[in-house]
């Protein structure tokens, strides 16, 4: 590796802010970053609904790619700092990837930052020595999955199933987000808002009584909790395509 070129593959730095602010990484970042609160807190967002909240002294990881929106507090401190050691290349397979998380690191861990916060520049010593401090913190680091997502998402479904009157905010603190990652995510993953899954869920119970008995519209309506029969046929329209006459004669399930 040429020199400039390794040179560029770390960036290292302490930040300062005086007030309270927002940044906004929705593009992803280009390192991998290993960073620790100074003073002052932040929370942390991706797009995907997970989010951190780290204080003074505590370390975390955000990985390369992820997008993300951050808010920086002050709290009872002058300012909020925080040092950062950037890094493109993880020392393991490309097809390991690990989540947005705090560590929680040994002694001799937190004393191998100690050491880079002396004087944070890129050198071979310091690389290398942020290198081992990410190679013990593997151990421990909390991988990214798609089964990971797929977990939350079948959380999420079920939740709405059995609570269709759900308030955003009790549907995001169950699903440990925040309500804007809350909507990030269901975008993300499912393609729609908490409020289409929902209704693609009554829709779904309202078909099956179409075709099990002969309540009137109206009354699978009251049944299955939509606010009237206009919205009602307008939803049932919108998710299978039908009306109920024709999902009636059809016997047409989804």
């Amino acid at each position: 590796m040429e020199q400039i070129s390794f040179y560029n593959s770390f960036r290292f730095n302490v930040h300062h802010r005086s007030c309270a602010s927002r940044t906004d990484n929705s593009c992803g970042i280009p390192y991998h970053y290993i960073a620790r609160m100074i003073s002052g807190s932040a929370k942390i967002v991706s797009l995907s609904g997970e989010t951190i909240e780290v204080g003074e002294g505590e370390i975390f990881y955000l990985p390369k790619g992820l997008k993300y929106h951050s808010y920086w507090s002050c709290g009872e401190a002058s300012e909020v700092a925080w040092e950062s050691y950037g890094f493109k290349m993880m020392p393991v397979s490309s097809e390991i990837h690990y989540a947005m998380q705090k560590i929680e690191a040994s002694e001799a861990e937190r004393e191998m930052l100690d050491t880079l916060s002396r004087d944070i520049k890129v050198s071979p010593t310091s690389v290398g020595l942020l290198y081992l401090f990410v190679g013990l913190s593997l151990e421990n680091m909390r991988r990214d999955t798609a089964d990971s997502r797929a977990a939350a998402w079948e959380r999420a479904v079920k939740y709405v199933s059995e609570h269709p009157n759900f308030r955003v905010c009790e549907l995001a603190a169950h699903c440990h987000m925040s309500e804007s990652g809350l909507f990030a995510f269901f975008k993300q993953y499912g393609g729609l808002t908490p409020v289409e899954l929902k209704n693609q869920i009554l829709v779904k119970r309202a078909v099956e009584l179409l075709l099990t008995t002969d309540l009137s519209v109206e009354e699978i309506c009251s049944r299955t909790g939509f606010c009237n029969a206009a919205y009602f046929r307008k939803q049932l329209r919108k998710v299978t395509g039908k009306t109920s006459l024709e999902i009636r004669r059809e016997g047409t399930r989804i």
